[in-house]
């Protein structure tokens, strides 16, 4: 989105109708443009934050919700495990044979000094590559489907959002011919490894095992490089990360109780407020909305019909009309 929106509604089950409604259109938009079942909704805009207990958060916004954001992020951007990391560990990718090369040397040592004579594992350069692959993509499509996820586009921008779709699409195919790929041997795929293709030759196979592996190794390379010059933060503290996360969003939901918490946040101003069943917004409550820094336009969404706000207590009855 253009323009930094916060929308409100007086209660929790209004605002977590809305936004469940918003993130319905959004998939379908996705399904419609990309029509692969494998591609996460990227929800990066979105966000949706206020009581734990009250809000309760359901499988249809928890990808939006702050807290499911904050714990996703923070395993994707600390140093040690994070995606720097992930990337890193593909390096398998390249050198497969000489790595296999290294294991069986240190398997040979681990029996003479065990006083064997041979290598009792005995392990395939097809069951090693396998048992590598799922090592590190596991968790290298768990950071690449929380960016695609939980970071707008305009923040890991749109060439590398594109390439993790397609690292991801490529992932597939190379789990393919390492798993379910029967004539596989070992010696076919080590000749694999250890051939080098030219993406730009113009005679390429690209359904070839060769092609997926070049392919893959390229764009982890600039994928790797383009990401390096983001700013993406390094997890250190969850403050850090939870202004990361208001930063980034352009589409924020809240009660109109909650959104006192945006005067809190040095984020970039917000220019638009909505506040939707306002028939029910308690005027004392819509002045919290009505005074979040900078708002430019205020949209109120009500039916003059509907019942007003309920106020239990007598004494601030008077005080408290609603904006019926």
């Amino acid at each position: 989105m253009n323009v930094r929106t916060v929308i409100c509604a007086p209660t929790n089950v209004a605002i977590k109708e809305l936004a469940s409604r918003l993130i319905a259109l959004v998939r379908n938009s996705v399904e419609a443009e990309y029509e692969k079942s494998f591609l996460p909704c990227p929800l990066g805009d979105m966000l949706i934050f206020g009581n734990k207990d009250r809000l309760k958060v359901g499988s249809d916004i928890e990808e939006i919700s702050l807290d499911y954001r904050l714990e996703r992020l923070s395993h994707c951007l600390v140093p040690q495990t994070g995606w720097r990391h992930c990337v890193a560990t593909c390096g398998f990718l390249e050198d497969c044979v000489s790595q296999y090369q290294i294991y069986m040397d240190n398997e040979l040592i681990k029996a003479k000094e065990s006083l064997q004579h041979e290598v009792q594992s005995n392990k395939s350069f097809l069951e090693f590559a396998r048992d590598r692959f799922a090592h590190i993509a596991t968790p290298l499509r768990r950071c690449m489907s929380t960016f695609l996820t939980h970071l707008p586009r305009s923040c890991i921008l749109e060439n590398n959002f594109q390439r993790i779709v397609q690292l991801m699409s490529l992932l597939d195919s190379m789990e393919i011919f390492l798993f379910e790929d029967s004539s596989m041997t070992s010696e076919e795929l080590e000749n694999s490894f250890l051939q080098q293709q030219m993406i730009s030759s113009e005679f390429v196979d690209t359904s070839s095992l060769v092609y997926t592996r070049s392919q893959c190794l390229s764009i982890l390379r600039s994928l790797q490089a383009s990401l390096d010059k983001l700013s993406l933060p390094v997890v250190t503290n969850i403050a850090s990360t939870t202004e990361f996360c208001f930063q980034k969003a352009s589409l924020i939901f809240c009660t109109t109780s909650s959104s006192y918490k945006l005067h809190s946040f040095d984020v970039e101003p917000f220019k638009l407020l909505v506040i939707d069943e306002a028939a029910q917004v308690k005027e004392c409550e819509s002045i919290i909305a009505l005074q979040i820094p900078d708002v430019r336009h205020a949209i109120l969404v009500g039916d003059e019909r509907q019942l007003p706000a309920m106020v239990n207590s007598k004494v601030i009855m008077k005080f408290a009309n609603s904006l019926n």
